[in-house]
């Protein structure tokens, strides 16, 4: 099998905090691997995972409460000229 990524490896991380995380802690965590992951998306061969799975979109709609639909519809106007 292939070595993991770093978009994998910060996501397993993730998971496997899980059991360990109070609900209440949850929003704070949600924010840390985004702002971990954002940081990934600069880096050329770390940009690939984002492609198949739109994760970033996913964390934003959990920490602001929203529908990602409607998160990636947003994304999607601002791409539009």
């Amino acid at each position: 099998m292939e070595e993991l990524n770093l978009v994998q490896k910060s996501i397993f991380k993730f998971i496997r905090r899980l059991g360990q995380i109070y609900p209440d802690q949850i929003l704070d965590e949600f924010k840390g691997l985004h702002q971990e992951l954002l940081r990934l998306t600069d880096l050329p061969f770390e940009r690939r995972p984002f492609l198949y799975l739109d994760i970033i979109s996913w964390l934003e709609s959990k920490i602001q409460n929203r529908p990602v639909g409607v998160i990636i519809r947003e994304k999607a106007q601002k791409r539009l000229p």
